[in-house]
């Protein structure tokens, strides 16, 4: 697949919609709140895609939803720290997007700050993380995969995202599971969330947990 500046409007539409969903992935990530429409980010992510879609070079190696979610954040955070909304030094020099070996190290990284950031809005920080991990493998496999069910009911997604706190009862009577068991780990639990929430591949691949979910 090769993009370029002689696309008509009609295709060019038609692959904004197609890619459209990288917007709100990539925006929700930097936020940590649901991004619709009437956003600047919605905004400012279209001309980013539209931009990508113009630009891109399959000839460079590089899968177009790689290149689009690296000129869509840069885009984002260079609003965010004009307007002083974000303070992050991020690397987002142009030659790495020229430079296949480079792409998924500057994406990991570019994923570690925005979900720490993420962590963050919820009071949780990586030394937390350490300290309140279950120390047996069975635990943490079964908080995990706890982890990615919650994150695929929107419902109680929503209430998470919008009040920052875990909705207790309603996930203890959805997967039927104990308050006391939710509440002992729910730091972890909030963590892992995230991680599937905000589609943090890069990191669900590097901790086993499969980058397709």
């Amino acid at each position: 697949m090769q993009f370029n500046k002689t696309i008509n409007d009609e295709i060019l539409e038609q692959r904004i919609r197609q890619h459209e969903n990288l917007i709100f992935r990539i925006g929700a990530r930097l936020t940590g709140r649901f991004i619709t429409k009437s956003d600047d980010e919605y905004s400012i992510g279209l001309l980013a895609l539209n931009e990508a879609i113009q630009s891109y070079n399959s000839d460079k190696g590089v899968e177009f939803e790689k290149f689009a979610a690296q000129i869509i954040r840069r885009r984002l955070i260079d609003f965010y720290r004009q307007n002083k909304l974000y303070q992050q030094n991020l690397p987002l020099d142009e030659s790495f997007l020229s430079q296949r070996n480079l792409i998924d190290e500057v994406d990991i990284r570019l994923e570690i700050a925005e979900y720490e950031k993420l962590l963050k809005q919820f009071q949780i920080t990586f030394a937390e993380l350490v300290k309140v991990s279950p120390k047996h493998k069975d635990s943490r496999q079964k908080l995990v995969m706890l982890a990615k069910e919650i994150a695929e009911d929107e419902e109680i997604v929503r209430q998470f995202i919008r009040t920052k706190k875990l909705p207790l009862q309603s996930i203890s009577e959805r997967f039927k599971i104990k308050q006391k068991s939710i509440e002992k780990y729910r730091k972890y639990l909030v963590a892992i969330i995230l991680i599937y929430w905000g589609k943090f591949t890069g990191l669900q691949a590097y901790l086993g947990w499969g980058g397709d979910s």
